[in-house]
Order: structure tokens, then sequence, then C-alpha cells
């Protein structure tokens, strides 16, 4: 690994991106977690399960907004490879329509099935689940616009609505928890902050698309010229929207799964103690998401143009195993002092719960690189695996719940599992049957 570090060179635009978007990234994850920290220390162990459970379920069913940008951002990074800018208009502007349809159809869905929600969940009240309604139709609608900006690469405004958006979520979820709003104050700093990542990140984009500005009047490289080019094959781009789906509920319902069935099988106080030990795994996992971030585009772009994608996986594995492999080992010697650090107490039921967390986070953060790196590249061979342990892991956990270690268990093996194998599948030979070429349309 120490040969490999060596051989990175620090003088590409991978390298330039990655070192923006990692301070961005570490900025916007330092303000969340003051908005963490925050909320650990002033919500009770109940209202913070409360909490994290809804963050959860947020992060599981807003799915479809995960596979937006995703999709988004792998077919304006191959029509930015081509010079194909009409497309690119094109292509937002008919999404932007659809979008917005199923946005509001999925808040109503949410407000309607409210109650059972609440009480499956143990929660008294439906108020905080309409709110979790409006923060996904918010989430349905963000992606088109941060999509847009990353496959286009224009990480400087990426970065900056980040940590904008951050820094107001921390100030509005500390006014209104102090003002006695409790989960409900936690929860509107949420929607305060996406819609101004929204506006943020939407202004740079409408310029491009408007013909105000150019690539390097945005991004830090330059734009290359290039002729226009209207027609979209959308049925092509519909078909890419199933696997990146797949990919993002597997991969919700490994990280965020846990929670929601611990919050239903265990009582309100476990719940919260197990929320506040996996706030720690939550870093962990959280740690590489810029280089993620900047490896997508990037390998879209080098697979559009036919040229050798590997150098970027193997930086991205190598960067991101550094920054979690150090996190865990923290975790893992000094679980107390971490607990101490994140809530302002010892919680002596979440100490011990520390170590399996980072383990399990940190297989799980390395997968998350895997995954993104082969929908880059339009290989899905590791779609029928991942659906399996997914599946595996959430019948264990309902099986298999006498403690919250054991339920960490399954977690820590199932990660560890997962990663090898999507590895095995990343490196191996290609087969003809799973690939798929996007991009020459």
């Amino acid at each position: 690994m120490i040969k490999t570090i060596k051989k990175i060179e620090f003088n590409d635009d991978f390298i330039r991106h990655g070192i923006w978007m990692f301070f961005a990234a570490s900025v916007g994850s330092l303000l969340n977690l003051v908005y963490q920290l925050y909320m650990v220390r002033h919500l009770a162990p109940v209202d913070y399960g409360v909490l994290n459970s809804l963050v959860g379920l947020l992060l599981i069913i807003s799915v479809p907004a995960g596979t937006l940008q995703t999709a988004i951002t792998k077919f304006v990074s191959t029509f930015y490879a081509h010079r194909q800018w009409k497309k690119i208009k094109i292509f937002l502007l008919k999404l932007a329509k659809v979008v917005f349809f199923f946005g509001l159809a999925f808040f109503f869905i949410i407000v309607l099935g409210s109650g059972y929600i609440a009480s499956f969940l143990q929660i008294p009240s439906f108020l905080p689940v309409i709110i979790i309604g409006l923060l996904l139709f918010l989430s349905v609608i963000l992606p088109l616009s941060l999509g847009g900006l990353q496959g286009l690469q224009m990480f400087r405004w990426f970065g900056l609505s980040m940590i904008t958006s951050g820094g107001l979520k921390v100030a509005m979820g500390i006014l209104l928890v102090s003002l006695g709003f409790r989960v409900m104050g936690a929860l509107s700093a949420y929607i305060a902050a996406s819609v101004t990542m929204f506006f943020l990140s939407f202004g740079p984009l409408k310029s491009f698309i408007s013909g105000k500005c150019k690539l390097s009047d945005v991004s830090f490289g330059t734009a290359p010229s290039g002729t226009y080019s209207e027609e979209i094959n959308f049925g092509e781009i519909y078909k890419y929207f199933l696997p990146v789906a797949v990919t993002f509920l597997c991969f919700m319902a490994l990280v965020n799964g846990d929670v929601i069935l611990v919050k239903h099988f265990f009582s309100p106080l476990e719940a919260g103690y197990f929320s506040i030990a996996q706030m720690a795994g939550k870093i962990i996992l959280f740690l590489p998401g810029a280089i993620t971030v900047v490896m997508f585009p990037k390998a879209s772009h080098l697979h559009a143009q036919g040229k050798n994608t590997r150098p970027i996986l193997k930086k991205s594995l190598v960067i991101a195993g550094v920054l979690c492999g150090g996190a865990a080992l923290i975790c893992i010697i000094f679980p107390s002092l971490v607990i101490k650090i994140l809530s302002g107490k010892e919680y002596m039921e979440s100490i011990s719960l520390v170590r399996l967390f980072a383990i399990s986070m940190t297989f799980f953060a390395l997968l998350y690189t895997l995954l993104f790196y082969q929908l880059s590249i339009h290989r899905l061979n590791f779609i029928y695996p991942l659906i399996s342990l997914t599946l595996l892991q959430l019948i264990l956990i309902i099986l298999f719940h006498r403690s919250l270690a054991q339920v960490l268990y399954i977690l820590c093996g199932n990660s560890i599992l997962l990663f090898m194998v999507t590895l095995w599948k990343a490196i191996r030979p290609k087969n003809k049957f799973f690939e798929g070429k996007v991009g020459k349309s």
C-alpha cells in the first residue's frame, strides 16, 4: 500500500479536484458532526433515537433521489466527454418536469402513511413523519442540480453549496432545539439546509444551461470546444436507472436498516444507545465521500473515451482505506474516549458497540467506493451478490436480535463478505453478459 501511495501523482485533475472536495467534504462533515454532537448532548437518548431512526428511514425511502443524482452524473459526464453541450441542456430540462411530479407524489404517500410509520417506529406523534415527507420531496428535487454540477465537474460550486448548507443546518438546529422544539426542530434544520443547497447549486448550472457562462468560469479546468447534437436515447437512460436504484436501495438498507429494525425490536432507550454508538460508525462511513464524488465523473469520463479507469479505482481505494482505517483504529483502541467526545457522557451501553460499528462501517465505506466505480463504467456484475447479501443481512437481524451486539456481529460479517465479493467482481475479467456501455447515443 505504501508503494501505491508513492506512485500517486499530485498534479493531475483527480488529485486537485479531490483535494478541494475533500476539504469541502471535511468542512461539511465537521459541521454535520457539530450538529450531531449538539443533538446527542441536548436531546434525551429516546429523542435522539427517534431522530436517528427517522433520518435512517429517509435515507432508505429517498433511494430514487440517490439513483437520480448518480444517473444524471453518469450521463452528463458522458455528454461532457463527447462535447455534446445541447444534450446536457435538453436532458436536464426534460428530467426537471418528471422529477417535480414524482417529488410531490412521494410527499403525499408519506403523508397518507404517516400514522402507520409513527406506530411502527414507536413514535408518539405523526408530525415528525410529515417533516420526513417534505424532506423526501426536497431530496428528489436536489439531485437535479447536484448531479448536473458533478457531471460537469463543477466541483467548486458543489463544495461551496455543501459547506454553506451544512453551516445553516447547524445554526438552525441549535436555535430550534434550544427553543424547545426537540425532534421537530432538529428535522426542520434539515429542510433549511436542503433548500439552501438547491439554490446554491442551481445558480451556476442555470447559467451554464442558458449559455451565460462556460465551464472555464465555474470549473477548475478549461472548457473544450464542441458541437451540438439534440438526439438523446432516453430508453438507454431509463434502463440505467434500474441497476442504480437497486444499488442505492441495497446500500441504504445495509447501513440504515439495522437502526430501523433496532428501533422496532428494542426498547426506545436501547435504540437510543444504539444510535449514539452508530454516530461514530457513520463518521467513518462518510469519510471517503469526497473521493467518490470526484471518482465517479472522472471514471465515467475516461470510460466514455475508451481509456483505462483502473488507476482511478486504485487511487480511490487507497485513499479511502487510509482514511477509514485510521479512524477505525482510534475507535477500536479508545472506544470510551470516542463516546465521551461525541456525547459528552460515558454511556457504557454504547461504548461496547463502538468497536463493532467501526469495523462494519469501514468495510461498508470501501464497498461504497467499489459500487460507484462499477456504476461509473456501467459494469453491473455485482448486482446479484449485492441483492442476496443485503436480504441475508436483514433476515438475520430479524431472526437473531437477542442483543444489540448480536445485531452488530451480523453487520461486521456481512460487510467484510460483501467487500471481498465486490472487489473480486471489480477486478476480474469482463463478462459480456453483464457489461453495458453508455455514452455515444
